[in-house]
């Protein structure tokens, strides 16, 4: 069975209940971070789905990167340096499979105010990312605008 999309979903949450509202959702979750070498596990099957990426040598993971900003000052100023640096790392780092970068919603007091959602082909690739002369002046621009960020790398 093949994943579904976000339109799929939407329709599926109206129509049916969809697996986190039902006693199934455990088995679920679980199904979701079961890995083992060389395997992840589809929320959508019962099968393992594998990976496989000859142009890489074989079965790997991609990595994505996720970071978190809260402003210092968080204004339209800030929010706009700190949007338009993100934004020159497209296009400008080869190893950099996609980038993109979005506003807080909500503005709760948990919430932090920018976020940046990137993807490697691998774990060499996201090493390769953070010494990168294109991103280490994003660095220093964004840094002291800021009075928090977090970050999380998972491969997928």
């Amino acid at each position: 069975m093949k994943s579904k999309s976000t339109q799929e979903l939407a329709y599926l949450s109206y129509t049916k209940p969809i697996p986190w509202q039902t006693n199934q959702a455990h088995d679920m979750i679980l199904a979701c971070f079961n890995r083992k070498a060389g395997v992840i596990q589809d929320q959508w099957e019962t099968g393992p789905t594998k990976i496989n990426n000859t142009a890489m040598g074989g079965d790997t993971f991609m990595v994505k990167h996720i970071v978190m900003f809260k402003l210092l000052e968080k204004n339209e100023a800030n929010m706009e340096k700190i949007i338009n640096a993100l934004k020159t790392l497209e296009g400008n780092i080869d190893v950099l499979r996609s980038v993109e970068i979005g506003v807080d919603l909500t503005q709760s007091e948990r919430s932090y105010d920018i976020v940046l959602t990137t993807e490697f082909d691998d774990r060499e690739g996201l090493k390769a990312y953070s010494p990168h002369p294109k991103h280490l002046p994003v660095v220093e621009i964004i840094r002291p605008l800021c009075s928090a960020s977090v970050v999380v790398d998972y491969e997928f």
